[in-house]
């Protein structure tokens, strides 16, 4: 067999054909076993490659050794099909070792390693791609993000995210998603920059998505192209611009339900971004009449639960809310702890504390995350305190302790990334940091109970698992309890 390998490589393609050809073998005989022992440690390991990763990075730059490009290849390599596909088979061990470093232990020497990928392998566009991406993202994790906006401008430089379209025939290319949202996250970390960005570059690329989403209008990609125009918007503050766009699109939605989440999506927009209440329950309302008995239907109901709370009606938000507890488990899925809660402060407004205060607890019974139960738990000692009920208030904060330790244990989340970090990651974020005060503050209000301990300790867990450092503004202040001092909370928090 070897030697009809090699006759046939000599008749294919020159003499330097037979050895490619040993070399792709064995670069893929090693990558094979590499993915082997991967497999092993997934299976052998909760968390993939704990305790290995060192073993396993190993591996991957013994193939880059011994079959990758120690500078930029000859023509004569890339035009040798088995050259080729042993660079890549090395370009992307290369890529994988870095990427471990990247997550478990980033250091400047990783933004060199995905820097030398990047210009060595910049023949292979994923490969290229891929490791600008990785640079980028170390750079903020190593708190550099004017290089890691940077980064991301090298790699769109480098590398179109759509072609351009040539005719109203030319066929609709594959998007990355992924692409896509780094568009959005470079607006944002421009922004972030400042005068510290070149000059013009978030409006830039808001404008590249603008002219993207009118060369393919009418085609399938109009609509998600439209709508990234809009997040680029929201990103800069331009939200009535951006609102604009969205309500063009959900327009053109022949399907009802679909219409619904669109004007979900819009009234969300209007309550939390661009601070108009009015507008948001307007767009609420249309949501739920275009989409009932629907996923709309949910988000509608619990909106307009939050936003006539807001406006001093909770009678009405109260009808919201029952209706939203009525709707199939599908719809209510991940939105029912944030439901209960709202329904617990709905009725504090309505002065029904004989129901809120078991409602407040009762919140952890609907809560999949974990914050929300923890969250009602604070109310119930806040009322309980106010009652004078210490044992009540004892036994709320136990529960809540109680409840922060069945959080699974996870590694620190990265830096925010693209739309859902610009949009989701505050705000979840700072309601775990207001979990991980209210932790700190019963440490500080029951210090001689076995329980003290352990809410300081569960408090540093969900401050480094569910905050980490990216938002630092909302982390280390306790908050003080009813009727103490500055100092006396100081004191405890430091006991």
């Amino acid at each position: 067999v070897g030697a009809f390998l090699v006759a046939a490589s000599l008749g294919l393609g020159g003499c330097s054909r037979p050895h490619e050809l040993e070399l792709r073998f064995e670069a893929e005989r090693l990558r094979w076993r590499i993915d082997r022992a991967e497999d092993r440690l997934r299976v052998s390991s909760r968390t993939p490659f704990s305790g290995d990763v060192e073993r396993v990075r190993a591996l991957h730059a013994e193939v880059h050794r011994r079959f990758g490009a120690q500078e930029s290849p000859t023509d004569a390599q890339l035009k040798n099909p088995d050259a080729l596909l042993r660079l890549r088979i090395a370009g992307a061990s290369s890529l994988y070792g870095a990427d471990l470093a990247a997550h478990y232990a980033p250091t400047a020497e990783t933004v060199e390693e995905f820097e030398r990928i990047a210009r060595f392998y910049s023949f292979d566009r994923e490969l290229s791609i891929r490791a600008l991406f990785g640079k980028g993202r170390v750079l903020e994790k190593l708190g550099r993000p004017s290089e890691a906006l940077a980064a991301s401008l090298e790699l769109f430089s480098r590398h179109a995210v759509v072609p351009a379209r040539e005719s109203e025939l030319a066929s609709v290319p594959e998007v990355s998603d992924g692409l896509l949202d780094l568009e959005i996250h470079t607006v944002a970390l421009a922004e972030r920059a400042g005068t510290q960005a070149p000059p013009g570059t978030a409006n830039e690329i808001v404008e590249r998505l603008a002219s993207r989403a009118r060369e393919w209008k009418g085609t399938k990609l109009e609509p998600r192209f439209a709508h990234r125009y809009a997040e680029s918007l929201f990103v800069c503050g331009r939200w009535s611009e951006g609102l604009a766009v969205l309500a063009t699109q959900r327009d053109a939605i022949a399907d009802s339900s679909a219409r619904g989440m669109a004007s979900a999506e819009i009234a969300e927009v209007y309550e939390r971004g661009a601070q108009e209440g009015v507008n948001a329950e307007i767009e609420y309302r249309r949501a739920l009449a275009e989409g009932p008995k629907s996923e709309a239907e949910a988000v509608a109901r619990l909106g307009l639960g939050r936003v006539l709370l807001a406006f001093g009606r909770p009678a009405e938000a109260l009808v919201q809310i029952d209706a939203l507890f009525k709707l199939r488990a599908r719809e209510l899925e991940n939105r029912s702890g944030e439901a209960a809660f709202v329904k617990a402060k709905v009725l504090v407004d309505l002065g029904r504390w004989e129901d809120a205060l078991p409602a407040f607890v009762q919140v952890s019974e609907f809560d999949e995350e974990g914050s929300w139960g923890i969250l009602g738990r604070g109310r119930a000692i806040d009322r309980l305190r106010l009652l004078e009920i210490d044992s009540g208030a004892r036994d709320a904060a136990r529960d809540a302790v109680s409840l922060a330790k069945r959080v699974p244990v996870r590694e620190p989340p990265d830096p925010p990334f693209g739309w859902s970090g610009f949009w989701r990651s505050p705000a979840h974020a700072a309601r775990w940091s207001e979990a991980a005060l209210l932790l700190r503050r019963i440490a500080v209000e029951f210090p001689e109970e076995s329980f003290a301990a352990e809410a300081r300790r569960e408090a540093d867990r969900l401050e480094r698992e569910r905050v980490g450092p990216w938002f630092a503004p909302h982390v280390g202040e306790p908050v003080k309890a009813p009727g103490a001092t500055a100092e006396t909370v100081k004191a405890g928090e430091s006991s």
